[in-house]
């Protein structure tokens, strides 16, 4: 897996740390995952970064406390926190989903699309291209923006042709819409990869008035929601659950066990 480093770093305040502080963060982000996560202890960051203990040790100190220099000051500029098995880097799929020729490629992709280029894929290669340009305007209208380079790979390893793309944008126009994804801030809105490994797109559109949306216009409309959609909706949640649990399996394997059987009640008919 390729690093991907910001081309900011020089100009912000980890730039003015003494050079073994500098090679600590460098290697750490070597050393992450997809996520952001360094599965390491601090024996095993200085042996890579090939700095001395009591230094590496100092520099993981300073990136988990607060920085008031930084420039971006979510975490309060703190870089990185202590989790189990080792360490996340906080911020990392922001720097990691800046694309700077992002705005170049869609332009060349709407071109393509008025000029009737789409269907064209004549080498591997422009299909690839092609691909990269479709995923963009689906992450760009995804509410949840997490774990992009998973579901980028996802995404292009489905191939899609422009009719599937088509349904594809279209399924998410509504589901953005629906109940499921607009209660409690769209916190039960599943990864994008995991959206699209399971085919969410063929879900079936609800055809009842069940919708936030309709809230504040016709509270009589709203009606209870079925239990298909109360099925689904745990699933939706146990999805997201998943995914925390991997990063911190002592904080969300209890909730998950207790969703699942909360699942299992409703698909047996046993939960009103």
């Amino acid at each position: 897996m390729f690093v991907k480093l910001d081309t900011k770093m020089p100009f912000k305040s980890i730039w003015r740390e003494d050079s073994d502080t500098r090679i600590v963060w460098i290697t750490l982000l070597m050393m992450a995952d997809a996520t952001g996560m360094v599965e390491a202890s601090i024996t095993g960051i200085s042996d890579l970064a090939r700095v001395n203990i009591e230094n590496t040790e100092k520099a993981i100190e300073k990136f988990m406390s607060p920085d008031q220099f930084s420039s971006n000051m979510n975490n309060n500029g703190r870089r990185i926190l202590r989790v189990q098995g080792g360490y996340q880097i906080l911020n990392y799929q922001h720097y990691r989903e800046k694309d700077h020729t992002n705005a170049l490629r869609q332009r060349k992709f709407r071109e393509k699309c008025s000029n009737g280029e789409v269907t064209e894929h004549n080498t591997s290669s422009a299909s690839a291209s092609l691909y990269i340009d479709m995923f963009s305007l689906f992450w760009k209208e995804y509410p949840k923006k997490a774990n992009k380079l998973y579901a980028e790979t996802v995404f292009r390893r489905l191939k899609p042709d422009d009719e599937l793309f088509k349904k594809i944008m279209s399924a998410l126009e509504w589901q953005k819409k629906s109940d499921q994804w607009v209660s409690d801030g769209g916190r039960y809105v599943p990864l994008a990869s995991t959206w699209i490994n399971k085919r969410r797109w063929e879900d079936e559109k609800p055809t009842g008035n069940y919708s936030r949306l309709d809230v504040g216009r016709n509270d009589a409309t709203i009606t209870e929601p079925t239990l298909a959609e109360k099925i689904q909706h745990k699933k939706s949640l146990i999805d997201v659950y998943e995914a925390n649990c991997k990063l911190n399996p002592d904080r969300w394997e209890k909730p998950l066990e207790n969703l699942r059987k909360k699942l299992k009640e409703l698909e047996n008919g046993q939960a009103t």
